[in-house]
């Protein structure tokens, strides 16, 4: 049997007075994670704990 291991990962997008927040990642920040390796911008965001509701998560992410 072929178990696979995976995490549920949540996004924000945070609107204030018409501006939109993205963060931008350093190089190095980027060269040591997989995720969006490609590009340096994305939206606040971060990894849902196991038997953690999404929106919990996604509050503790963005907190």
């Amino acid at each position: 049997m072929i178990t696979r291991n995976f995490s549920l990962a949540v996004k924000a997008v945070v609107v204030k007075d018409g501006k939109c927040l993205l963060l931008h990642r350093s190089i190095s920040e980027m060269e040591t994670t997989r995720i969006n390796s490609h590009n340096p911008w994305d939206l606040p965001g971060g990894a849902v704990q196991f038997f953690e509701k999404n929106t919990d998560g996604l509050l503790r992410e963005v907190k």
